[in-house]
């Protein structure tokens, strides 16, 4: 018998994890099905995770507070130009 032999990979596994080679949890969704979208068949892979809509002003808020520093240098320049200088020599 080959030490690859499903025998032999059988023996090394645990009960639980013996248990689960045998019946597997069933699935929620299926892997791969199909949509009609506009008379259209189009393939679906629902392991992708969602995109979530970002609210742009809270994030850019946030971004804020986190270095106010940065905020006031950008805020307070008269123009990009200077507020890019002023940014790097911060």
């Amino acid at each position: 018998m080959s030490p690859k032999s499903p025998r032999n990979i059988r023996e090394k596994v645990t009960a639980n994890d013996a248990a689960i080679i045998d019946s597997p949890p069933p699935r929620e969704k299926p892997l791969l099905s199909t949509k009609i979208i506009d008379d259209v068949f189009t393939d679906e892979i629902t392991l992708l995770k969602p995109r979530f809509a970002v609210d742009d002003t809270v994030y850019l808020q946030r971004l804020w507070e986190a270095n106010p520093e940065i905020y006031q240098i950008l805020q307070n320049a008269p123009d990009l130009e200077s507020a890019r200088d002023r940014l790097f020599s911060y």
